[in-house]
């Protein structure tokens, strides 16, 4: 019921989830990268967006010895 009160206060949230496969099968080459790239930042344009994640700004984090390191899963994009 608590839930229920604090959706008729604010907003409910609604996900969006776009997937893509490439007619060769490989997500993995440039051309599919840069698509992706490209619509990842255009979801950021979309009215009320909040979050847009895909593998293009996904963060990868790696630990080194003591240190955490957190960079983009893909580099040069």
């Amino acid at each position: 019921m608590a839930h229920e009160a604090i959706q008729d206060i604010f907003t409910e949230t609604g996900n969006l989830a776009i997937m893509l496969r490439p007619a060769s099968g490989d997500v993995f080459t440039a051309r599919v990268l840069g698509l992706l790239h490209e619509l990842t930042e255009q979801g950021w344009q979309m009215h009320y967006t909040m979050r847009v994640d895909s593998i293009t700004n996904f963060q990868n984090t790696a630990a080194e010895q003591d240190d955490l390191r957190v960079e983009d899963l893909l580099l040069d994009l």
